[in-house]
């Protein structure tokens, strides 16, 4: 069966996650763990050097590696309503281009409010490590996130600059939605993409995404969540509607 690596919290899993469920293409979820895994996600990349990331899709093809790739992968191979209908393909890439730009931002605010929560990096460790040993062994959360600061260089922004960043992107959404369900005529990829933005806003409810409670306050953004409330139940209607 095919297999996807990911990370069960990331809203660039969850663009992966969505659009091959979307499609009904079968695959086995094995979720990644950072720093630890690098060597074997490395080794089913079948990429020696250079930087690995999840999401990452196996089918016995070449790996792809990128929310992307997966979900227009998923859309010539699976079934039901096309993502990426031909009339909306270069638009949809834009607002794809607009989901990454806010996420890219929203990744170093979700780090840094990790490293300053004693319980969300408990809650951070790998499922592996026993109960009763986890608080005394936050400092391997700390290293993992130091990793992820290096390897997505997190430190090159402030706070100020990333939210801002985030912001910028969703105010155009709001514009182009303008009260309307979908982006296009119906629902496409490009909802899914600008969706997920909304994770690192306010997370969507546990029964689609299930977060710890330390976990789901280092993805609430307690400056941006007021002032986005539309397109977080936008967002939330979109899963209703689509999302099983």
């Amino acid at each position: 069966m095919a297999e996807l690596f990911g990370l069960s919290y990331s809203p660039w899993t969850e663009k992966a996650r969505w659009a091959l469920e979307h499609h009904r293409v079968s695959y086995r979820y094995v979720e990644h763990l950072p720093m630890l895994g690098e060597p074997y996600l490395r080794w089913k990349a079948q990429r020696l050097t250079g930087r690995v990331t999840v999401p990452l899709f196996v089918d016995g093809g070449a790996p792809i590696m990128d929310s992307l790739s997966i979900a227009a992968h998923a859309d010539r191979t699976g079934r039901s309503s096309p993502l990426f209908p031909a009339e909306h393909r270069d638009a949809i890439q834009d607002w794809n281009a607009r989901s990454e730009r806010a996420l890219a931002a929203a990744r170093g605010l979700v780090v840094a409010r990790t490293a300053a929560s004693p319980r969300a990096k408990v809650e951070a460790l790998p499922p592996l490590i026993p109960k009763p040993l986890r608080p005394a062994l936050t400092s391997v959360a700390s290293m993992g996130l130091a990793f992820f600061r290096l390897k997505y260089g997190l430190d090159a922004a402030g706070e100020g600059e990333r939210r801002e960043v985030i912001a910028s992107e969703l105010r155009t959404l709001r514009d182009a939605l303008a009260g309307r369900p979908y982006l296009f005529e119906g629902f496409t990829y490009a909802d899914i993409a600008m969706a997920t933005v909304l994770q690192a806003v306010r997370p969507v409810d546990g029964a689609f995404l299930p977060l710890r409670s330390a976990t789901r306050e280092a993805w609430t953004d307690p400056v941006l969540a007021p002032q986005f409330e539309d397109l977080i139940a936008w967002r939330d209607a979109l899963y209703t509607n689509h999302r099983a």
